[in-house]
């Protein structure tokens, strides 16, 4: 009989043989394996709380165990325990998948009046993001109402020196896109000077 044993850890989707059963669609980790004679030691009726209970009998428990068969213990965040013999795993996952994960990055910005243009912002956040990840990304904002009240002239104030400690109002795409108009007109220029010099010649 051949026994599939994950390693510790591993996480994933697990397909267990009847009695026992996962539920579908959820992540499961291996975090023990531990032998029959092993949980025996510590005083555990292996008998009684992990076979019986799945209408098991003693033979089927006598088999693994002169079978050397590990039990493992599957845990899951949004699902029960599942203690349950090695000899009843029929797939576990394959530790050589790469987990991917939907990740999010936030900026809090505090509180500031609802008309502030934000777009400029949004496009630096998508540029730098696309240049550094190589990953398009869909930037949008998440407002929360703030607390107390600002009157118009401690807008007035706050806007001032919000304005006053902008240092930039264009993204380095806009800026070299810019540059490189400048020296493509230069070397436009540049030729005719040199087309006029020859012809002159």
């Amino acid at each position: 009989m051949k026994i599939l044993t994950p390693s510790l850890n591993t996480a994933g989707a697990f397909k267990l043989k009847a009695p026992w059963d996962t539920i579908p669609n959820t992540e499961y980790v291996c975090t023990a394996i531990a032998t029959i004679p092993s949980l025996l030691e510590q005083e555990v009726d292996v008998l009684k709380t992990i076979y019986k209970p799945m209408t098991l009998t003693e033979a089927d428990y006598l088999e693994d165990v002169s079978n050397n068969v590990p039990i493992l213990t599957l845990t899951s965040a949004t699902a029960p325990t599942i203690k349950v013999p090695s000899s009843y795993l029929l797939e576990y996952p394959d530790i050589s998948i790469i987990p991917y994960s939907h990740i999010v990055l936030s900026v809090s910005l505090g509180a500031i009046a609802d008309s502030t243009n934000l777009e400029h912002v949004k496009d630096v956040i998508g540029v730098e993001v696309e240049s550094t990840f190589g990953i398009t990304p869909n930037v949008l904002v998440h407002r929360a109402p703030s607390t107390g009240t600002i009157t118009p002239e401690q807008h007035a104030n706050i806007e001032t020196n919000r304005l006053a400690a902008v240092t930039t109002t264009t993204t380095d795409r806009a800026r070299v896109l810019e540059l490189t108009d400048i020296v493509t007109e230069q070397r436009t220029y540049i030729k005719l000077l040199e087309d006029a010099i020859i012809n002159n010649a």
